[in-house]
């Protein structure tokens, strides 16, 4: 996708340069052209590649004065300036008109300009200063991986951040205008105002995490940090959408949701994790969704499942048990599922009786390996209840499982096999056992 944006605005910015050889104005280093609709007005279609622009709020060009009044897009791509001084006269800024500018430190948005649009500082390495105006109502992806961005301050009027408007940028502090009333920031992740929605997540410092119980939706691209290893996802979660967790690089183990019904295209990409349970309900997993996810191998599938998406295991070259527990093989898109070395090498199994199904579709059939299993009673163990128990301060748990215990901000507070584990803050615990979550108040 990055490489396909590069090359649209590369066609772009040539395209720019034939239009401003045949009707373009220079004014100090500067290329405008005239713009029709409006009076005596002008905006800039390309700069040259100076340390630190100055932008005039008024040009001469033949001897009469135009008004600076829009930026182009792609105007200044891949310019070598350090800072750029933008005048007041300014109320419009296009798309990608500050991409790859990789020496840009700093720089202050007009009074006049409502919305950052897509790409605006996509891939400038050193910005670590931007004052955004306070009529600011909507930010697209406009900081797509800023590495050197660490704060921001939201103003009061932004009703709309568009979803993956922060993918990659590290940001360690983003500060909503007390007046806002649409989005807060807390303990490093980004929600709407009441938290139903999980916008972007940023703490790389927390290794595990569990998603709020306010949070009904995650939202597209939502998390995309290094460190964060366990992702716990409540049950209240009716939606996450796609790529959400794509290029966690160092998550190594997810519980998805129990309500979800479709798994979105690319949803755990480029992750570690190392296998997956996908929950009873779900009917769909799209296209690319665990697609080069190196470490995996064990996934199950639920018997809900009719649909399978093309790529949607290309590049799990570690894979080693697919357990299916659909007695009917899911309708499968494309041959372009898996690796040649996972039907080579992977077993694949399937329910008691469904054997020649399996071994008669097109795409499930190219198994080498494909066993019967009896699945039943594996369900009822897999989801059996376990006791919970708060006695004082003290969390007791039945059975000998890996037991993990969390608060409610995601903090791991205990994790191994000790069944008796005493907290002293009071607040909400989560005790997860497998795939079994528990909640309790001290």
């Amino acid at each position: 996708m990055k490489n396909i944006v590069v090359l649209l605005v590369a066609i772009l910015v040539n395209s720019i340069n034939v239009f401003a050889d045949s009707s373009s104005y220079d004014v100090d280093g500067i290329l405008y052209k005239i713009i029709p609709e409006e009076d005596c007005a002008v905006e800039i279609i390309r700069a040259n590649s100076i340390e630190n622009i100055v932008i005039p709020e008024v040009v001469n060009i033949e001897n009469i004065e135009y008004k600076v009044k829009r930026i182009h897009q792609a105007a200044f791509y891949e310019n070598k300036m350090k800072t750029i001084v933008l005048p007041e006269s300014i109320d419009s800024i296009e798309g990608y008109v500050f991409q790859y500018c990789k020496n840009l430190e700093r720089i202050t948005i007009p009074s006049n300009v409502k919305v950052l649009s897509d790409g605006l500082f996509s891939y400038c390495d050193l910005l670590m200063e931007i004052n955004l105006p306070v009529g600011l109502t909507y930010i697209k992806t406009s900081f797509v991986d800023c590495p050197s961005l660490r704060k921001l301050k939201i103003p009061q009027n932004v009703t709309i951040i568009g979803a993956s408007a922060f993918t990659k940028s590290p940001i360690e502090e983003l500060v909503i205008d007390e007046n806002n009333n649409h989005y807060a920031f807390i303990d490093g992740v980004l929600y709407n105002k009441d938290q139903s929605l999980l916008h972007t997540y940023f703490d790389s410092a927390n290794k595990d995490f569990v998603v709020p119980e306010t949070v009904k939706t995650i939202e597209k691209r939502a998390f995309s940090v290094r460190g964060l290893k366990t992702i716990i996802v409540n049950d209240n979660v009716e939606e996450i959408k796609e790529a959400a967790f794509a290029h966690c690089y160092d998550l190594e183990s997810i519980k998805l949701s129990n309500t979800i019904k479709r798994l979105e295209s690319g949803l755990l990409t480029y992750t570690g994790i190392k296998t997956i349970e996908i929950p009873e309900g779900v009917t769909s997993i799209a296209n690319f969704v665990f697609s080069n996810c190196e470490q995996l191998e064990k996934v199950s599938m639920p018997s809900t499942l009719e649909e399978i998406g093309g790529y949607s295991f290309r590049g799990c070259t570690a894979l080693k048990e697919i357990n299916l527990y659909s007695v009917t093989p899911p309708n499968a898109i494309s041959e372009m599922h898996f690796s040649d070395v996972t039907y080579e090498l992977a077993t694949l199994n399937v329910p008691i009786g469904s054997l020649e199904l399996y071994k008669g579709h097109g795409v499930w059939g190219k198994f080498v390996n494909i066993n019967e299993i009896d699945y039943s009673g594996i369900d009822t163990i897999k989801h059996k209840e376990i006791s919970v128990k708060l006695i004082g301060n003290t969390i007791i748990v039945s059975g000998n499982e890996n037991i993990e215990i969390y608060d409610i901000s995601g903090n791991v507070i205990y994790r191994g096999e000790n069944t008796h584990v005493e907290v002293s803050v009071p607040g909400v615990y989560i005790v997860r056992v497998g795939d079994i979550i528990k909640k309790v108040v001290l």
